[in-house]
């Protein structure tokens, strides 16, 4: 490696995030996207205009910096007001509002990166903001405080994680009727919160130190969830939710880690029939919004609770975990691991070994070797894959291109590395249904080539299967297509995706009450669904005969997803069908605003379902409701 030397400069820092972000993202997830994309843009255009910079954008974060404190506070403030109007045109459970935190300090510059200790204060200091507020850090206030017409309001010091010494934090007050006001905590309440922190420091140090040697108590709620308030009823089996695990890192671009951690037990746990095990989109739908144990469990109807904390420092990663009786609040197991990066992939199947140890499973053989199989021994190829995956999850054009060429690297880093190849091919297959990219034709036949490959190599590859069947659904073979999905389902019994993908086929086959079986044990194993499950839930109560609850499923689809045209168009033939003319009218009004370019001699074509009397029926339909033929 070339020694390079270090470049160091004092810049204003602005870091912001959205508040409750998980939350939206669970709601809706690509109106979420499209909404936070739109965001982002006016959010660049005013950095821009400021004469700042943006930095970094992962996620839902945002990172710039500007030359001066001024300039950064006055843009911050001007983007509050800019987002509050466009709020304003929203429901209240669409709303995206967002923190922002500005420090002041010196930071070590890698090409077009900043990095130290005080971009991790401006991190810590937005968390601490209001939802749509801004607080400063006060160094940042001492070089605005007579330079600018806002009010603050001191907010005393605060212990943030990650960062030794207290900061002093000020709140900005943006209300005009509040310009130039200066207001100080009391001295009685400043001194409550210094207590409480030492008290809470005193707790926390108490708990670390007692984790694993008093495994009789919960470290996250003693309270016994209510059966009577689960949504769910429990599983015979023992049900299990991984949580996230928090980055306790000083870096937060480290989350990928801890997130990749979790995912991959969750893919493990989900491999093994005689557990129940909750999907991660709805355990990471907690990530940005602690819960305690009894809430989980009430919510997701499961008993045991995974949870950890990881830190990466070096070449070295740091893990603790405990493992939940949520029923009694007990702790049944608790550990802590201090080993090298590349220990990470011996580490997650040691925690899944020590899950169903504790839970008293038994497994055969071939179980114990599945969860196994498809993953890598390599640091750098994991590092690739875990990256790729936090891009993945995003689900836009640009990210499922950055995460095609970070799996892609992965492979290069690991040719055998199967579960890496088998993402390219659903980022692949993305770029075909999407359009994502230049040439879908040619995407849809890698992702082809590859799904044959990995199958090749290990024909119980749950996700080549999914892959496969999806593809072959595609292109019109429905019997191949439920073959490969059932090879999907028989090797991740737990794979809430892999269900949801069989039932969509058989839906499309006219398997109608099969599809309906599946894609309910979809939804059960992750109520935090995405909303595509609710297309295949109301499609197959209509071809059933059930319209209202094929309606419902609808409607519910459509409120999760009203920028979307595609639940317009399900209600139109579905309020026919139902005799609901008026409303299959006024839905196909909505539809044509939002795609006024469709017939249905172009959607027939692409229908794809296996029974021409099922389209002839919906053109049918369409065409009575007003669409253009």
């Amino acid at each position: 490696m070339t020694d390079y030397p270090i470049k160091r400069r004092l810049t204003a820092i602005l870091s912001a995030d959205v508040k409750g972000y998980s939350r939206l993202m669970g709601a809706d997830e690509v109106g979420t996207v499209q909404r936070l994309s739109r965001f982002r843009e006016i959010m660049t255009d005013m950095i821009a205009r400021q004469d700042g910079r943006v930095v970094d954008s992962p996620g839902d974060n945002l990172l710039a910096e500007f030359g001066s404190v001024v300039a950064a506070l006055e843009c911050a403030a001007k983007i509050q007001r800019s987002l509050e109007t466009e709020n304003a045109q929203l429901s209240d459970d669409r709303k995206m509002q967002f923190r922002i935190g500005i420090n002041l300090g010196e930071v070590i510059e890698d090409g077009q990166r900043i990095y130290g200790d005080s971009v991790n204060v401006a991190a810590r200091i937005e968390e601490l903001a209001d939802p749509g507020g801004i607080c400063i850090a006060r160094n940042a206030y001492d070089q605005v405080k007579n330079r600018v017409s806002f009010g603050f309001e001191y907010l005393g010091e605060r212990t943030v994680k990650n960062i030794v010494e207290p900061v002093r934090i000020y709140k900005v007050l943006l209300d005009p009727d509040r310009s130039g006001m200066r207001i100080k905590t009391s001295r009685i309440h400043r001194d409550k919160k210094r207590l409480g922190a030492a008290v809470a420091v005193i707790l926390l140090l108490a708990i670390a130190l007692g984790w694993k040697f008093y495994a009789g108590r919960s470290s996250i709620d003693p309270e016994k969830p209510s059966i009577e308030k689960t949504a769910f009823h429990l599983p015979k089996v023992p049900s299990v939710a991984v949580m996230p695990f928090e980055n306790l890192s000083a870096d937060p671009n480290q989350d990928y880690l801890g997130d990749g951690l979790a995912e991959n037990i969750i893919t493990n746990l989900s491999k093994i029939p005689s557990i129940f095990v909750i999907a991660r989109r709805s355990t990471f739908a907690y990530k940005h919004n602690p819960a305690t144990a009894r809430q989980v469990s009430e919510d997701l109807g499961v008993r045991y609770i995974l949870e950890g904390s990881l830190q990466k420092s070096g070449d070295r990663v740091r893990l603790n975990t405990q493992l939940i009786d949520a029923l009694s609040g007990r702790t049944l197991w608790a550990d802590g691991y201090d080993r090298k990066l590349t220990d990470i992939f011996q580490l997650q199947d040691e925690i899944t070994q020590k899950v169903i140890t504790v839970l008293e499973v038994k497994l055969t053989e071939g179980e114990q070797a599945r969860y196994r199989r498809g993953q890598t021994k390599n640091p750098e190829a994991y590092d690739s894959y875990a990256r790729g995956l936090d891009h993945y999850r995003r689900f836009t054009a640009q990210d499922n291109q950055q995460a095609l060429r970070l799996f892609e690297k992965a492979v290069e880093q690991d040719p055998n590395f199967l579960h890496a190849k088998a993402d390219i091919g659903w980022a692949e297959q993305n770029n075909w249904r999407f359009r994502w990219g230049d040439e879908p034709k040619r995407s849809l036949t890698r992702a082809q080539d590859l799904a044959v490959e990995i199958l090749d190599a290990d024909e119980g590859h749950s996700t080549a299967n999914a892959l496969l069947g999806t593809i072959f659904r595609y292109k019109g073979d429905i019997e191949k297509a439920i073959t490969y999905g059932k090879k999907s389902v028989e090797t991740e019994s737990n794979g809430s995706d892999v269900i949801a993908t069989l039932a969509t086929t058989l839906m499309y086959a006219g398997r109608a009450s099969q599809s309906l079986d599946l894609i309910q044990r979809a939804m059960r194993l992750s109520p935090k669904h995405p909303d595509w499950f609710l297309f295949t839930l109301g499609s197959a109560h209509r071809q059933l005969g059930n319209y209202q609850e094929a309606i419902a499923a609808h409607e519910s689809w459509q409120n999760a997803s009203p920028d979307s045209p595609n639940p317009y168009l399900t209600l139109v033939y579905t309020y026919t069908l139902a005799g609901r003319s008026d409303d299959a009218r006024n839905a196909a009004e909505e539809f044509l605003r939002k795609r006024p370019n469709f017939s249905v001699n172009k959607w027939e074509k692409r229908a794809g379902y296996a029974d021409p009397s099922e389209v002839s029926r919906a053109s049918r339909a369409m065409i009575d409701a007003g669409l253009p033929k």
